[in-house]
């Protein structure tokens, strides 16, 4: 499936505004749609993480186990892994610690980090111990990867309904697409804060109006620039 995208630039940060390509809606000038497919993956897996602050907290599934840590006040839980429950748009896994509910829901639905606003698939809630617990969870990458955004706007601007700018990110850290005249590759990583993306290698064609030329060479130095991204309410990626 093919999403739409918007690139702008404010304080050198550089948003990505995306949302399926079915939208005709256009709400200051970012497409808008239909929320994107369940992201983040079945946590009832090895590897799963999720945390919060203030206080401070991580959520961590091992092969078999899941395990709780509130940095702030030392209180610690490990449980072995329950089968999951599946519920309306999430899981819930019950289980008990030192003889009290251990109990972990998770929701696919967009969460923010509080403090570095690093955006995530899932709203994550904790109750151990007595006490409840709330954060994000699951893999930031996955709400970019599994489709191919079209860049609808460039600072504001329209891009040419002749050759949008398009972008793909893989799970292992490529980004390709097509500049609008020539192909291109990129690397992007997660970061703390946000995306750090890579310059991009491109063929060298030549488009044959100036103006795709003109937006090809904007499009290129605006994705350097990205240093931070968000999902709207709406779906779109900012």
């Amino acid at each position: 499936m093919k999403h739409e995208c918007v690139l702008l630039l404010a304080a050198l940060i550089v948003p990505a505004a995306c949302a399926p390509v079915e939208s005709d809606v256009e709400p200051d000038g970012i497409d808008t749609g239909s929320a994107q497919r369940p992201v983040g993956g079945s946590p009832d897996s090895a590897g799963y993480r999720a945390g919060g602050n203030e206080p401070f907290w991580t959520l961590t599934f091992g092969e078999t186990t899941m395990d709780f840590a509130d940095m702030g006040s030392t209180t610690t839980a490990s449980a072995d892994r329950p089968d999951a429950e599946s519920l309306a748009n999430g899981w819930r896994f019950t289980a008990s610690a030192d003889g009290r509910p251990f109990v972990v829901e998770i929701q696919v639905s967009r969460c923010n980090d509080s403090m570095s606003g690093r955006p995530f698939p899932h709203s994550v809630t904790v109750t151990v111990h007595g006490r409840t617990w709330t954060g994000c969870g699951g893999d930031t990458a996955s709400l970019l990867t599994g489709q191919e955004w079209s860049v609808t706007h460039l600072e504001g601007v329209a891009t040419s309904s002749q050759r949008q700018p398009t972008l793909s990110f893989a799970a292992a850290g490529a980004l390709t697409g097509d500049g609008g005249c020539n192909q291109y590759r990129a690397t992007y990583e997660i970061t703390g804060e946000g995306i750090d993306i890579g310059p991009a290698l491109a063929t060298r064609r030549a488009c044959a109006e100036p103006e795709l030329n003109r937006q090809e060479t904007q499009f290129f130095q605006l994705l350097e620039q990205v240093t931070r991204f968000d999902i709207a309410g709406d779906g779109s990626l900012e």
